[in-house]
Parts: structure tokens; C-alpha cells; sequence
């Protein structure tokens, strides 16, 4: 704010009253706009919440289902072959009582 100048009769220059009526005016209108502004974030429920089709997944689920029917697959042809080794009679089958040829008896 300007300092008083003593020069002038009545106190402050003109120009000092007016700026701070404008400020003033400023002020109120910008406490105004803030009152007045909407927000900017819509929490309404979204149209496809009602779609049933999206609740479901079917693609989805059909997926995760085929993906662990190879799993299903992959693991019995494992545990075929673990059966094949262990029927399997000779000097590398599992069970028979021979030892590694770098081991010391």
C-alpha cells in the first residue's frame, strides 16, 4: 500500500483509492468463482456395471480353465515318465543299491 502523501489535502492520491477498490472487486469475485465451481470428479456409477456380460468374464475364465488343463496334462506326462524311470530295473534305475562311479565306498 502506498505511503500518505502529505502533499495531497485529503490524504491518498486518487489512483491509491481506486487500485484498491479494483482489488477489492477482485477479491470478491474470485471468492465467488471458488464458491461456484463444480467438481471435477464424476463418482456416479459407471453405464457398464449394469452389463452383465463384463460381471461374467466367460473369455476370461475359459482361459484360466485351458491354462490349467495343459498345467493337468504336462504334470501326468511328468509323473508317466518319473513311473517309467522308477519300474525301469539296470545299474542307473533308481533304487538299485549301486553307487556313483566318483564316490569312495
Amino acid at each position: 500500500m502506498l505511503t500518505v502523501d502529505r502533499k495531497v489535502p485529503w490524504g491518498r492520491p486518487a489512483e491509491d483509492v481506486i487500485a484498491r477498490r479494483r482489488q477489492r472487486k477482485a477479491i470478491t469475485m474470485h471468492r465467488q468463482r471458488l464458491k461456484d465451481t463444480a467438481p471435477g470428479v464424476d463418482r456416479q456409477v459407471p453405464d457398464s456395471s449394469s452389463m452383465n456380460h463384463l460381471k461374467h468374464r466367460a473369455k476370461k475364465r475359459q482361459m484360466a480353465d485351458d491354462r490349467l488343463q495343459v498345467i493337468a496334462n504336462e504334470n501326468r506326462k511328468l509323473m508317466e515318465k518319473m513311473a517309467a524311470i522308477m519300474r525301469k530295473k539296470g545299474p542307473g534305475a533308481a533304487g538299485s543299491k549301486s553307487r556313483a562311479p566318483n564316490k569312495p565306498k
